[in-house]
């Protein structure tokens, strides 16, 4: 009787154990490998992330499942890459999916060229230029345990004129084997994005192969006249690097066995499973982190609220060898005085067009080449021919100068806006294709 009555208790202990609701102050500090966390719906499903691992930009958080099918980009009319016509392109940078996945709009904001609509996607299925963005789905508490990171993204030889720098990914084989080498990479900011070469690598060395295979479809979308075996297949953000403009990577299912490589094209649809970087100091307020009881960040509904800081952020993008810069995609105008790329690779604007139309004031003096930027509440200042800068009682010492050139002053624009509390971004658009002498095509701009 003692017997029966001491496992009665412990049963009912284990019990409250696993369903009570907890709160735990630090995620980071409870965290353990493998561990699942609830977060966002998608398709009125929740969506489970795991934990699979930690590099240089923190906690890497997987969806278990694939949750949608959509094509990584839409037909590119405006290229001059004849295949990327009919089937996309496969640069992450101006894709139609990352547009999508980064977008809290119910309404997304996609460029002519990037819109994926129902005749910009391959077989005119599952078109989603309707359809509100992927970040709708999560409510504010949510959205703020998502961080927002730069990427490091590999670019095939079509894109290297975009190159950021190289760095050393993988190649990866059948037998999931990967092989490191040494590719140039583009620099994007996301919150949320598909998984490269690396992540997965991290992936296989920490948990295996078996997470590289998914749970469930949340959403199957469209597949009519399609085979099933095509709807196995999930995107990466990694382009293949040599031969096809508009070709991806992607892990599927042959014959019941998972397979790496580029099968398909950007405008075709293929499973979406997105990942994020764990906000530092996130905070869980129920679960324990098992697949039955995965951690909870919020069950508060989704407000579609806007998202979070940064709000201010202004873009310098290079274009058609022009410079052009944005705030909050609103473009700037300059006028007879346009912005320049100095002798160091820094982006310089005039200073008085961007500094009224932010209502700041600039006060230039002659005698000692000081230049005052000031609202009444922040000062800037610099001095022409000088690399230092000053505001709230930090120095700043650039890499480039401050100049005066046809009467007019430019400063670096990167040193000042960040100064201002803007995130700057920059982004260089192919415009235009040639075919060298060798036959070699050659991205370059127009």
């Amino acid at each position: 009787m003692k017997k029966k009555l001491l496992a009665l208790i412990t049963a009912i202990a284990t019990t409250i154990t696993l369903t009570t609701p907890i709160h735990v102050a630090n995620a980071q500090q409870h965290l353990k490998m493998g561990d699942y966390v609830k977060i966002g719906t998608y398709n009125n499903t929740p969506m489970i992330f795991r934990y699979v691992g930690d590099d240089e930009n923190g906690k890497l958080m997987v969806c278990k499942d694939i949750v949608c099918y959509k094509a990584f980009d839409a037909m590119y009319d405006d290229s001059e890459i004849e295949l990327r016509h009919s089937l996309g392109s496969h640069l992450w940078s101006d894709s139609s999916i990352r547009t999508w996945l980064n977008s809290n709009e119910s309404t997304v904001t996609y460029t002519p060229s990037e819109t994926p609509s129902k005749d910009k996607v391959e077989h005119r299925k599952n078109p989603y230029d309707k359809e509100p963005g992927f970040l709708t789905n999560f409510n504010t508490k949510e959205i703020d345990a998502i961080k927002t990171v730069t990427l490091k993204t590999t670019l095939s030889e079509y894109d290297s004129v975009l190159a950021d720098g190289e760095h050393e990914t993988y190649t990866f084989f059948d037998s999931f084997e990967g092989v490191a080498t040494v590719q140039k990479y583009q620099n994007t900011t996301d919150k949320i994005f598909l998984l490269d070469e690396n992540q997965m690598n991290m992936i296989i060395q920490n948990l295996g192969t078996d997470f590289l295979y998914w749970e469930n479809w949340i959403y199957e979308g469209d597949f009519e006249e399609l085979t099933d075996n095509y709807k196995t297949i999930y995107s990466l953000r990694t382009p293949r690097l040599t031969g096809l403009p508009q070709c991806t990577a992607h892990i599927w299912l042959a014959n019941g066995e998972l397979t790496y490589g580029d099968i398909g094209t950007a405008s075709s649809s293929h499973g979406i499973r997105p990942a994020f970087y764990l906000e530092n100091n996130t905070e869980f307020t129920e679960g324990n982190g098992s697949k039955e009881h995965p951690y909870i960040i919020s069950n508060k509904p989704v407000e579609n609220s806007p998202l979070p800081s940064p709000e201010k952020i202004l873009k310098v993008i290079n274009d058609k060898w022009d410079l052009s810069l944005s705030i909050n995609n609103k473009i700037l105008n300059f006028n007879d005085a346009k912005p320049f790329i100095d002798s160091n690779d820094r982006t310089q604007i005039p200073v008085r067009a961007i500094a009224e139309d932010l209502d700041y004031s600039v006060i230039y003096d002659d005698t000692t080449k000081d230049i005052v930027i000031s609202d009444g509440v922040k000062t800037i200042l610099l001095t022409v021919g000088s690399n230092i800068l000053k505001y709230d009682d930090i120095t700043i010492e650039m890499d480039t100068t401050a100049q005066i050139i046809n009467e007019r002053t430019y400063i670096p624009v990167r040193f000042l806006m960040e100064a201002l509390g803007y995130k700057v971004e920059y982004s260089k658009k192919i415009t235009g294709y040639i075919i060298d002498e060798n036959g070699t095509i050659i991205p370059a701009h127009n």
